[in-house]
């Protein structure tokens, strides 16, 4: 269940927390570098559950560890402490928190590893590769400051996130339904295929 706050119970909720790195409290051992709105959010203080409530939390809490570390294939002491990911076109950090051993948002990057080239997919190196012909000079500044990877994988989101739209507009245009999927399974596949191959056309003529 999501949970949503008035702006008076956020006020409140921020204050406890305070209070508790002040204290030292066990309950944000390893959270000293999270975002303060996620932990309002996501933090379960002392009144929000009875007993019996926390007790059934921390069992599913187990139990959706063992499958966490059963996804990930490795046991938690061989996993790393700091993780980068993509997602949605952003640069994304964790940290492997010490109580739970659970990967949890980090605001801190210095130890996390740097997000590479070879990271991107196929339209974000169509991007750079874009860049190094036509864009030399703002490809250098970005280099220079640091923000170039962060620039390319916003742009591979947006650039994949408009192949996507134009494929789905000329899926309904052309009449390419579920239906002819099933019926002429290769038809279906051919028309794919061109349809696709357009709608990148498309997308790097807006590069």
């Amino acid at each position: 269940m999501i949970r949503t706050f008035s702006r008076e119970e956020r006020e409140e909720r921020r204050l406890k927390i305070q209070k508790l790195f002040e204290q030292d409290d066990p309950k944000v051992e390893g959270m000293w570098n999270l975002d303060m709105d996620w932990m309002i959010d996501n933090m379960i203080l002392d009144e929000d559950e009875t007993k019996e409530e926390e007790k059934t939390r921390l069992s599913q809490m187990k139990a959706d560890e063992e499958e966490y570390y059963k996804d990930w294939g490795m046991e938690p002491e061989n996993m790393p402490k700091y993780l980068t990911e993509i997602e949605n076109g952003k640069i994304v950090h964790y940290i492997l928190e010490d109580t739970s051993k659970m990967y949890i948002p980090s605001k801190e990057t210095k130890h996390h590893p740097k997000v590479k080239e070879s990271w991107l997919e196929l339209l974000g190196r169509v991007k750079l590769s874009y860049m190094e012909d036509f864009q030399k000079e703002m490809l250098k500044e970005m280099k220079a400051d640091g923000t170039l990877m962060e620039y390319l994988v916003k742009e591979e989101y947006r650039l994949k996130s408009m192949e996507k739209k134009l494929i789905e507009d000329m899926k309904i245009k052309e009449g390419l339904t579920e239906e002819m999927k099933s019926s002429d399974q290769l038809g279906w596949v051919q028309k794919m295929n061109n349809i696709t191959s357009r709608a990148r056309e498309i997308v790097v003529d807006n590069l």
